[in-house]
């Protein structure tokens, strides 16, 4: 379990403890007769270069617009209970392998993260409308110092699904 206050704020440490956490929720319930979330590691893989194009506030609401009904704002819901209390839902598994899939896991996966070191509060982070309400224009207003911290966070994200789901 990850505490929102406990979060590191150093990227890798954080990226192990988030993911980790991440992990033991979603394991048991996701992946139990294979070892494969692609969706969630391809996204989780693009995101680094697409903020390197066109910056961490445009990519986060790309990937925050993606979370366009019902179900996949239950899923980010989900994801950000899995990350903070360890709670596991089938909800987890929502589009895993759907090659458009994996947006609601990833963006809770990052924003995590981002809204911590960004001096969001915990339901700024937990309510994606609060998220994209409140939190967007904390990040935005810590310019670069957030997009590097989100960056090497990013990476080693990134680096950690592809071990644990193998990516395809």
């Amino acid at each position: 379990m990850v505490s929102f206050k406990d979060i590191p704020q150093e990227p890798i440490k954080a990226a192990l403890k988030i993911l980790s956490s991440f992990d033991k929720a979603f394991r048991p319930q996701c992946l139990k007769t294979r070892d494969e979330a692609p969706a969630i590691s391809r996204r989780l893989e693009e995101f680094p270069s697409l903020t390197l194009q066109v910056g961490l506030v445009p990519t986060l609401t790309f990937y925050l617009s993606k979370i366009d009904e019902k179900a996949k704002i239950e899923v980010y819901n989900a994801t950000i209970t899995a990350i903070l209390e360890e709670v596991s839902s089938n909800r987890l598994c929502s589009d895993i392998e759907n090659a458009g899939g994996g947006y609601p896991q990833a963006s809770a996966l990052l924003a995590t993260y981002i809204g911590n070191v960004a001096g969001c509060n915990e339901n700024e982070v937990k309510i994606l409308e609060q998220y994209i309400v409140n939190c967007l224009s904390k990040i935005e207003q810590e310019g670069a110092r957030i997009e590097k911290l989100a960056l090497n966070y990013a990476y080693e994200l990134k680096k950690l699904a592809n071990a644990l789901y193998h990516r395809v």
